[in-house]
């Protein structure tokens, strides 16, 4: 366990923004209340806590047609400083029959459910109970076929300090290099088609230079031509693995100066030392945010950063409001142009929609200029979901 001090409910603010595209694209709602009492700071290992929610929310949500999924979280003392953190999720799914509860959490074993949507490896929820009971705690479940599941979270954590927080600047966005640092060349190295570019649209979005590659056979390639400064290497890859790939390259005498990081979804002992006896400088655990690529990176490589003067939380909460204001205010023919560029990730159509609209709507021609920069189309989806959902546009 890795504990550190974080304010719960910001985490369960970033998780709901995470799942709320999807629900909204599935017609479903998507309720997460709670996490918000006095003490909400708490101490706890907060990138396994997040695994586990993740996975319990994706569960719920991708396995829900109709209704909608109810997440509900709270802390309750149990003695001293050591605190009850609990998460309900319930969904109005298919449920689970006796054959699958008992097999619910066994490793590679899915569901009719699972195996009927053709995704998923069975790893996820023995993953997340084994994390659990790490903890101090334990996933139960309920479930009734045809009417829908519970899943109850209980985990073992302390109260945080809200003062033990990370630097102001740690807080706020990057936004640039320092002016006058060295470019970086990065190299990306990530089977998943859209995890890949995610990662290296946001590098390009500070000034770096990158290039992408799918498999560990195309970075040894890139890497004996490009010479980067810095790979991110993705352990879990067709063709030619990570550990093999950063194996293969530190070999080399060119191999030796490159800072190499891993990403992985599995941060389990075991793996953990194959990371680092491969030659890799640092991990990242998937799903990582911003703030972890951004840290591991000034850490290997001394970068400076500039920063936004707000926080990350901050801004994209401000970007919504300004979103869902303007979408309810524009007229139909920019509606569907808005929606169009945004299906076709094309930044420079949004560009050009909020230059049109700087002087009529200036707030949410700064917000849609602020998403194109960044490459973040979820917030506009989201935006532009919600009220589809409810009918303020055709």
């Amino acid at each position: 366990l890795e504990p550190v001090d974080f304010d719960m409910h910001a985490m369960i603010l970033d998780l709901r923004k995470m799942f709320e595209l999807k629900a909204c694209e599935k017609k479903i709602s998507l309720l997460m209340t709670g996490g918000g009492e006095p003490g909400r700071h708490i101490r706890a290992d907060m990138t396994k806590l997040r695994i586990i929610l993740i996975n319990l929310l994706g569960n719920a949500v991708k396995f829900t047609s109709a209704g909608g999924v109810d997440a509900r979280f709270s802390l309750s003392p149990v003695s001293g400083s050591e605190l009850e953190f609990k998460a309900e999720i319930r969904d109005s799914g298919p449920g689970i029959d006796k054959e699958g509860l008992a097999a619910l959490f066994r490793y590679f074993v899915q569901t009719s459910s699972g195996l009927l949507s053709k995704s998923g490896t069975g790893l996820g929820l023995a993953l997340s109970q084994d994390y659990a009971r790490l903890m101090g705690g334990d996933i139960s479940v309920a479930s009734v076929p045809g009417l829908g599941s519970t899943f109850t979270l209980r985990v073992k954590v302390e109260a945080g300090d809200e003062a033990k927080k990370p630097d102001a600047d740690k807080l706020r966005r990057v936004m640039a290099l320092l002016p006058g640092s060295k470019v970086p060349k990065v190299l990306v190295a990530e089977d998943t088609p859209e995890s890949r570019s995610l990662l290296a649209s946001l590098l390009r979005s500070v000034g770096m230079e990158v290039r992408e590659a799918a498999n560990g056979v195309q970075a040894l390639e890139i890497f004996d031509t490009w010479q980067p400064d810095f790979i991110w290497m993705d352990i879990r890859m067709p063709v030619m693995d990570g550990l093999e790939a950063t194996r293969l390259i530190r070999a080399g005498r060119r191999g030796r100066a490159v800072k190499i990081a891993a990403l992985s979804a599995h941060v389990m002992g075991k793996e953990r030392e194959e990371i680092d006896a491969a030659g890799c400088d640092g991990f990242v655990a998937k799903p990582y945010r911003e703030k972890e690529i951004f840290d591991c990176m000034q850490k290997l490589l001394g970068l400076g950063y500039e920063y936004d003067g707000e926080s990350a939380a901050e801004s994209d909460r401000r970007n919504l409001e300004e979103l869902a204001r303007g979408i309810a205010l524009i007229d139909e023919d920019s509606y569907r142009a808005l929606a169009a560029a945004v299906k076709s990730t094309n930044a420079a159509a949004i560009l050009d929609l909020a230059g049109q609209l700087k002087i009529t709507l200036p707030g949410f021609a700064r917000a849609l200029g602020q998403c194109a920069d960044g490459f973040d189309y979820e917030s506009i989806r989201i935006a532009l979901a919600r009220h589809t959902q409810i009918g303020e546009k055709p």
